[in-house]
């Protein structure tokens, strides 16, 4: 249980599982997925609510290293390490 992809696939799949429960906490599913997409974009906020997702990763990523998890820990900063690029890019080159 304590190998590093583990720690990479949850890194990467949580703050998409957090957007998702931001989208259905703010909008109650009334609306579609890209409606809530675009009016980041009009907004200009895309980058801001990445960043609020990649949060949960810092719980799971607590919880990790208290069990002495540490490869999985590791697979989680490698995997928030990769969000962190990607909100630069979309910050300064797409918004």
């Amino acid at each position: 249980m304590n190998k590093r992809y583990i720690g990479v696939i949850l890194g990467l799949i949580l703050p998409v599982i957090t957007m998702w429960a931001l989208y259905e906490f703010s909008y109650g599913g009334d609306r579609p997925v890209s409606e809530f997409i675009e009016s980041l974009i009009r907004l200009q906020s895309m980058s801001t609510m990445i960043a609020i997702a990649c949060l949960s990763n810092l719980a799971v990523f607590t919880i990790f290293a208290y069990t002495d998890k540490y490869e999985v820990s590791r697979g989680m900063i490698l995997s928030t390490i990769l969000w962190a690029f990607a909100i630069v890019v979309i910050k300064f080159f797409v918004q």
